[in-house]
């Protein structure tokens, strides 16, 4: 149950806190892997998410310009 949370990819402070440590505990080589590409996505999805408020942020800014 606790591996399920921790492969959620939840999220403190806007950042997913699910990182490459975290799957080390994992035993199962699959899991393991699979427990790494969603802390990866989880990453990408976070980091382009951050990237389009950017965006918006910089567009508003030029807008009211």
């Amino acid at each position: 149950m606790a591996s399920a949370f921790l492969a959620a990819g939840c999220s403190t402070m806007g950042r997913p806190y699910i990182g490459g440590n975290d799957c080390d505990e994992i035993v199962d080589a699959r899991a393991r892997l699979d427990c790494l590409e969603r802390a990866d996505r989880a990453e990408s999805e976070w980091r382009e998410e951050l990237r389009r408020e950017q965006e918006e942020k910089e567009k508003e800014k030029t807008d009211k310009d």
